[in-house]
């Protein structure tokens, strides 16, 4: 049985750009460990290896390809966010659509009272949503 799962994500040079990006964007994020290259290891001098990152409490590892590929990264899998507010939604919707590109625009849904489907300049998907929560139920009365 695995102990955890984490979303890897493969870059072509720009991962520790990434990684300080993200950092600045995302107030609850924090970098746990970054390991470079060497003089000659596999990838180039002093890009990423491997370094894991925290944004939101949800561990992500990001690695610098030691081996040149042509696939890029596909909007289908996406990292959806569960903002706290609308103004979450809006705060990290004007950081991460930085040279980034729209899938859907920041409005309300039925779905969502805010909500925003992006791209951002690294080519990772992110699907930002505010989720009203739902007032709790009330007692029934009794009729005792």
């Amino acid at each position: 049985m695995p102990n955890d799962v984490s979303p890897f994500v493969l870059f072509n040079g720009e991962a520790e750009e990434a990684i300080n990006f993200y950092l600045a964007t995302f107030k609850r994020s924090r970098l746990e460990r970054i390991v470079r290259y060497g003089i000659g290891g596999m990838g180039a001098e002093g890009t990423v290896m491997h370094a894991s990152l925290f944004i939101a409490g949800q561990k992500l590892i990001f690695v610098d390809s030691a081996i040149p590929h042509d696939f890029k990264l596909n909007p289908s899998q996406s990292f959806f966010v569960n903002c706290e507010s609308i103004e979450e939604v809006e705060q990290l919707y004007a950081g991460l659509i930085q040279s980034g590109k729209t899938l859907m625009p920041i409005d309300s849904y039925e779905f969502s009272p805010r909500y925003c489907w992006i791209i951002d300049k690294f080519g990772l998907s992110w699907q930002l949503a505010f989720q009203a929560k739902a007032e709790p139920p009330k007692p029934a009365e009794s009729n005792v």
